[in-house]
């Protein structure tokens, strides 16, 4: 139990410990207001919760009303439950008879609740006028039960008798259950200890100084013990050593026997050239206690040699003198100037440095704590203004400060990430965030140390080096794509030029099968020279975005027994398998352009094929969307080019047909016509063993009839 001292608000009675146990002895209503009020007062006051349970003359009304005319506020106090004021047939006789258990139950069921409710402890207080004879006895045994329970306990508590209802045995049982008594005579109130009491109070201070001298002796602290010597007019004129403890003598450099007895300015007469002594007399006179940190004087005990020392000191005043503790602490304070100038200096560096440095709260939205110059000038803010706001607002964007804190987690403590930070001007700044979680012994997480980096002109310089090489590359294909073109027109023209000349210069001579087999040729070459034509005027619409999609529900089976049927024609020694299920969902596309798709990809995969070998071309459905594939048995693409597939002008380096070159445009315009349906195209192959190109497309947004 706590020895703290607790204000009674009893002027006679003062201060008291926990466990403190009286009695009043009253004759009227005024008695009870007298006392009770004032030791409510300051239990309220002192964060106690308070219990009274009155009983006549005084009831729980009136105990309200006296109470509300001397406590402020006291209706709040009554409002949140700090004090409760019941009439005893809800305390002493719940059930209509007294039951000792039951109220010791109570008493300690509510200093348990007090407690839980964080209040410091409980004072109680029970009036007993309606105690009958038949009760005295077992109400007795339950005083002696709350005194040794009140005892233990961080309570305090006050019964109230009538002396119109006690005799002089019912005043002694009273008596020897209470610690003292108050009771009014001629108009004073009067404290009557119990010689008993008095005894274990004074047997008690005793063991205390025993064990505050054991402590003393103990302590490595200086401690010492000083009476004041007055003049003739009552002036303090010097201190007499009383006594003091080993620790002293050692700090002072001379024995006991050099100071007990002897007066302070004989032993440190730099006291009153310094000031301390007109402190000390201060202490005395004005009962205010003196702490004095750092306090630096000469040592004179050093023969002569003259060397500063620094003390911690502390007086307060005891009778007429003072006790006064001390300590050396020169080490402690080198020690601390030297952390200074190791802060200064890393302050210093911190200051200056170009990077922004800061530490903040942990949390998702993190209060700056600490800044540099650097913050200011890379923020737009100045000191005052950051320290007003949290790390988030910073970010433009908030999900970058969410992914910091889960890198950090991950990281096990620390992350360095690019973010976007928004500067007082409004202005958006890219910046390298390197953040470290700092933790105490335990682990838990205390705050963030973090650095950050202005890279706004690194990542525009980066952005145009990038510029500059894709231009480069573009420039690059834009070379190879006029090489390309030019080579793959010249070819059809050139067959056009040169069997037209033939018929011209020749016509007279060539037999009607030459000039119709010259005529093919023109024929064919003009079809392969407007295909040509047509992928490139397709391939620039749809990376410009001019191409515009004609979408509608579609039967995806109807578009895959088409093309192949067509494909069949073209190739009749090629065997073309459809694996089809029985009914299928429409898609919503542009059926021409898909078509499209289909016939490049069957034509590529007969193109790279063997005569016998064969082609198949599945569908199936998936989720939301359709996925459909065309196999083939050919060669194969080798894995160093299976990225390179759908690039503009890819050509495989083998293929098995003698037909001529495409300009390796047909996948390119297969690719942008399947993502400008929301779908995705892409390849697996094995090289020697054939490829699959897979496509998927969106279903149609509305259900409709299957086929």
């Amino acid at each position: 139990m706590s020895e703290e001292s607790r204000k009674t608000g009893i002027d006679i009675i003062g201060d008291v410990r926990w466990g403190t146990h009286f009695c009043q002895f009253y004759q009227t209503k005024e008695d009870l207001i007298d006392i009770l009020v004032p030791y409510f007062k300051a239990g309220l006051e002192n964060n106690e919760f308070c219990q009274w349970v009155t009983a006549e003359p005084l009831n729980e009304k009136e105990a309200k009303e006296a109470l509300r005319k001397a406590v402020p506020d006291f209706d709040r106090y009554l409002k949140r439950g700090q004090i409760e004021i019941i009439p005893h047939t809800e305390w002493y006789l719940k059930d209509g008879a007294f039951n000792l258990q039951r109220a010791l139950g109570a008493c300690v069921d509510k200093l348990n609740q007090a407690l839980t409710n964080g209040y410091d402890g409980m004072r109680i207080t029970g009036n007993t006028a309606w105690l009958e004879k038949r009760d005295w006895r077992n109400f007795t045994n339950y005083e002696q039960e709350i005194n040794d329970a009140v005892g233990k306990c961080q309570m305090m508590a006050i019964c109230t008798y009538s002396l119109d209802k006690c005799g002089a045995s019912e005043v002694i049982d009273v008596v020897k259950n209470h610690q003292f008594a108050l009771i009014r005579r001629a108009g004073e109130w009067e404290l009557i200890e119990i010689t008993e009491r008095k005894r274990v109070e004074e047997a008690r201070q005793q063991e205390s100084e025993e064990r505050l001298r054991t402590s003393v002796e103990a302590s490595l602290d200086g401690f010492a013990i000083f009476s004041a010597i007055r003049d003739k007019a009552g002036h303090i004129v010097d201190f007499r050593y009383e006594y003091i403890n080993e620790a002293g003598c050692r700090l002072n450099q001379r024995s006991c026997e050099e100071q007990i007895g002897h007066t302070l300015l004989e032993m440190l007469p730099e006291h009153k050239d310094t000031g301390l002594f007109d402190e000390y007399v201060q202490v005395v006179e004005s009962g205010q206690p003196l702490t004095k940190e750092s306090l630096l004087y000469e040592d004179v005990f050093g023969g002569g040699h003259r060397l500063a020392r620094i003390f911690d000191l502390q007086a307060v005043k005891r009778g007429d003198g003072f006790n006064v503790t001390w300590r050396d602490s020169t080490e402690r304070q080198k020690a601390e100037e030297r952390i200074r100038e190791s802060e200064e200096k890393y302050r210093g560096l911190i200051t200056n440095v170009k990077l922004g440095v800061f530490r903040s709260t942990p949390g998702p939205t993190g209060k700056f704590l600490e800044i540099n110059l650097a913050m200011e000038r890379i923020t737009g803010y100045c000191r005052e203004e950051l320290l007003q706001m949290n790390v988030s607002d910073l970010y433009v964007r908030p999900k970058e400060r969410a992914s910091v804190l889960e890198a950090i987690v991950s990281g096990k403590g620390r992350t360095a990430e690019e973010v976007h930070l928004r500067k007082k001007d409004g202005t958006e700044i890219a910046v390298s965030d390197t953040k470290v979680a700092v933790t105490d012994d335990a682990g838990n997480l205390l705050y963030f140390d973090g650095i950050i980096e202005d890279i706004t002109e690194r990542k525009r310089t980066e952005q145009v080096v990038r510029e500059a090489e894709t231009l480069k590359v573009l420039d690059q294909l834009r070379t190879e794509l006029l090489a390309n073109v030019s080579h793959q027109l010249r070819t059809p023209l050139t067959t056009i030029k040169g069997y037209s000349t033939l018929l011209l210069d020749y016509d007279t001579r060539l037999s009607h099968n030459e000039k119709r087999r010259y005529l093919e040729s023109i024929d064919k070459a003009t079809d392969r020279l407007v295909r040509l034509i047509d992928q490139l005027i397709d391939l620039s619409r749809l990376e410009a975005g001019l191409m515009e999609m004609e979408k509608a529900p579609t039967s995806i089976s109807k578009l895959l027994r088409e093309a192949a049927a067509e494909s069949r024609i073209r190739t009749p020694r090629r065997r073309l398998v459809l694996n089809l299920p029985k009914r299928l969902p429409r898609v919503s596309i542009d059926a021409r352009h898909i078509r499209e798709v289909l016939d490049n990809l069957i034509d590529n995969a007969i193109k790279y094929s063997g005569e016998e070998t064969e082609v198949v071309v599945s569908v199936r459905r998936a989720r939301r969307k359709l996925l459909i594939s065309v196999t083939d048995q050919g060669i194969g693409i080798a894995a160093e080019e299976l990225e390179r597939v759908f690039d503009r002008m890819y050509r495989a380096k083998q293929r098995l047909s003698d037909e001529p070159e495409g300009m390796g445009l047909g996948l390119a315009i297969a690719k942008k016509l399947t993502e400008a349906h929301g779908g995705r195209i892409w390849v697996e192959s094995e090289e020697g063993k054939g490829s699959t190109f897979f496509f998927t497309l969106p279903l149609a947004a509305k259900k409709s009839r299957r086929r």
